[in-house]
C-alpha cells in the first residue's frame, strides 16, 4: 500500500515538475499594461489582491479582486471588488463592491469564478471565516464556502449562497478555493459538470479536494482529497504540499 502512495506521489510530482517547466519558459508579449486597483487609495482599501479576470458570454471583461479594508492579512474584513471592460480591456468602469462582511475578524475570501457556458451564469465561489471559527453570532455568517450568482453577466449578483444548504456534508467546510478559475467538461462524461478546487488552510494538514456541480451549481459535492505528504506532519522544502 505505501508503495503504491509513493508511486501515485512520484506521479504526481512529475506532472508538477513538467507543468511549471512549461509555465516559466513561456514568456509573453505585453503590449499595454493597465493598473486596476491600488492599494492604500482605490476605495480607501489597504491591500488589493487575488486578481482574476474572466469573460462572460456577452463579451465583457470582469475582472475581480480581495479588497482587504484595514491590513494585507488572510483573515480579516474585505470587500470583493468588482471592474468591468466592454472593449476588450482597453478601458475599464469603476471600481464596484459586490460584498461585504463589514468588521468581522474572519471573512470573505476570494475563491474562483466560472461561467457556466449552458446557462450563461458567472458563479463566483467564496469562502467566510475559513482560517477560525465563527459561530453565526454579532451578525456573522457561519463559517463555510458560499457562491453568489449572476444571470445577467454580472451586473446584478444574488446574495450569498452556503454550499451546506443543500448538502449538509459541505456545512462549515474548512477550504480555500483556487484563487483562480473553476472548468466546466465540455465532453460526457458528465458533460457540463462545474468543477473548482481548493486546499485546506492549516499546512499541517494539507490536502486538496475538488468541489463539483452536474446542476448548474445549484447543489455540489466534494471529491475525495489528496493529502500532503508526509502527512500529517510540518512540511518541508521537497515535501509535496498540493494548493
Amino acid at each position: 500500500m505505501m508503495a503504491k502512495l509513493f508511486t501515485q506521489a512520484s506521479f504526481v510530482l512529475s506532472i508538477c515538475s513538467t507543468i511549471f517547466s512549461v509555465v516559466w519558459s513561456i514568456n509573453p508579449f505585453v503590449l499595454e499594461e493597465q493598473l486596476l486597483w491600488k492599494s492604500s487609495s482605490e476605495g480607501e482599501v489597504s491591500t488589493y489582491r487575488i486578481p482574476i479576470i474572466v469573460q462572460v458570454p456577452n463579451g465583457d471583461l470582469l475582472a475581480f479582486s480581495e479588497a482587504r479594508k484595514y491590513s494585507s492579512a488572510d483573515a480579516g474584513a474585505k470587500f470583493i471588488a468588482m471592474r468591468r471592460s466592454s472593449n476588450g480591456g482597453q478601458s475599464w468602469g469603476p471600481n464596484a463592491f459586490i460584498l461585504n462582511d463589514y468588521k468581522v475578524p474572519d471573512g470573505l475570501n476570494l475563491g474562483t469564478v466560472m461561467v457556466d457556458s449552458l446557462t450563461n451564469n458567472t458563479i463566483l465561489m467564496h469562502t467566510f471565516c475559513v482560517h477560525s471559527v465563527c459561530n453565526g453570532t454579532a451578525g456573522e455568517k457561519p463559517s463555510g464556502v458560499f457562491i453568489v450568482i449572476s444571470s445577467n453577466f454580472g451586473y446584478t449578483w444574488s446574495e450569498p449562497i452556503n454550499l451546506g444548504e443543500k448538502n449538509p456534508e459541505l456545512l462549515e467546510l474548512h477550504i480555500d478555493p483556487g484563487p483562480g478559475y473553476g472548468i466546466q467538461k465540455k465532453y460526457p462524461p458528465n458533460k457540463g459538470r462545474l468543477v473548482t478546487c481548493g486546499h485546506t488552510p492549516v499546512a499541517e494538514e494539507r490536502s486538496m479536494s475538488c468541489l463539483y456541480s452536474d446542476d448548474g451549481g445549484i447543489t455540489w459535492s466534494l471529491s475525495t482529497p489528496l493529502a500532503g505528504l508526509p502527512y500529517g506532519q510540518a512540511k518541508q522544502t521537497g515535501d509535496f504540499v498540493p494548493t
